[in-house]
């Protein structure tokens, strides 16, 4: 089996409660665009990834923010901290421990294990923390863990806690921003606060962890940091909770398929459910794979067809429903009523 890092695999999962073929990739040792070539025997041709230009302007945002002792960060958080910018005290564990490997994390951990620990024994400790490294297990055996590293651990002075805090470079005014924008960025704090609360179950401060976020966006002016915005994230912990049991349920199922011979988990995806969904096609690589499983029935005509006619109607069905057909059972009833009053707002008199 492969190694979960980072938040993203786990956002993903949360975004799609039904795919085991979700987790598969997760768990697989194969970027995305490989999986895929193992899959379906033919490599992936799409643009896959973040675009380059948002990666540098990524780069920028967080350099911004970072620079000059974070000193744009600061004036973006004070409100937060509840301290003048002067007092304002940070520590990027990029400094401390540069790289992006494994071992990289398993330092920065250390790290900011020490640093929780010193804060819940009234010691000094930084009010922003950069790049910090948390772990959240989603199994009984310490090796079945998630590294999470939001972008900041942000402290309320008063409260004598620290935040999840997530830098991103959407270029927003009044720092008003769509909520579908949001979705993934909600999700992926939310497994930040998770894991910090695991971790100060330790330390013995696990109450004082709220379901709460920063996130900071950018100015249309520079890529300059908008002041904070603080948001309660109660739905997206519930929805990561159930994505962890999702994912602790569906490794014992690919376990148990995989034993004695522990195939490439690639080779698994015929004997895992998948569930294609219209987010799908700007989520996954593998969208249009699922999507081929659903030809010829209402799941084709995208997720708001699936829901009132159900993901596995066949649309021939449905037209010879629309025709008159004697309905067979009363579900078929139902649907002949739907689609009719459908065609009727429509304004559909006949179908060919």
């Amino acid at each position: 089996m492969g190694k979960l890092a980072g938040t993203s695999a786990i956002a993903r999962i949360a975004g799609n409660l039904q795919c085991e073929l979700q987790v598969a990739i997760a768990l697989s040792d194969l970027s995305e665009p490989k999986f895929f070539e193992a899959v379906t025997g033919t490599p992936y041709m799409k643009e896959y990834g973040e675009r380059e230009s948002a990666r540098r302007r990524g780069r920028k945002f967080e350099d911004n923010a970072y620079r000059y002792d974070a000193q744009a960060l600061k004036e973006a958080l004070a409100g937060f901290i509840g301290l003048p910018i002067s007092d304002i005290v940070v520590r990027n564990l990029e400094d401390d421990v540069p790289g992006a490997t494994e071992n990289t994390r398993i330092q920065r951990f250390k790290i900011t294990r020490t640093i929780l620990r010193d804060l819940q024994a009234g010691k000094a400790v930084p009010h922003i923390l950069i790049q910090p490294q948390l772990i959240l297990y989603t199994g009984e055996s310490l090796k079945k863990r998630i590294f999470v590293a939001p972008d900041l651990l942000v402290l309320d002075a008063q409260r004598r806690m620290y935040e999840p805090g997530d830098l991103k470079s959407f270029v927003v005014r009044e720092n008003d921003v769509p909520a579908s924008d949001l979705e993934r960025v909600r999700l992926q704090i939310a497994a930040a606060v998770l894991a910090l609360r695991s971790e100060m179950q330790i330390h013995g401060g696990a109450a004082l962890v709220t379901n709460h976020g920063l996130m900071i966006f950018s100015t249309a002016f520079g890529l300059k940091p908008h002041p904070y915005r603080r948001e309660a994230i109660d739905g997206a912990v519930h929805t990561v909770k159930c994505a962890l049991e999702f994912l602790r349920t569906t490794s014992l199922k690919i376990e148990a398929i995989a034993k004695p011979d522990d195939p490439p988990l690639p080779l698994l995806a015929p004997e895992l459910k998948a569930h294609y969904q219209e987010r799908c096609v700007s989520s996954c690589t593998l969208a249009e794979h699922c999507r081929a499983r659903h030809v010829g029935t209402a799941q084709e005509l995208g997720d708001s067809a699936a829901e009132v006619f159900g993901a596995g109607t066949a649309l021939d069905r449905l037209v010879e429903l629309l025709r008159g057909v004697t309905p067979g059972s009363d579900m078929e009833r139902d649907l002949a009523e739907r689609l009719r009053q459908a065609a009727a707002r429509l304004g559909i008199q006949e179908v060919a």
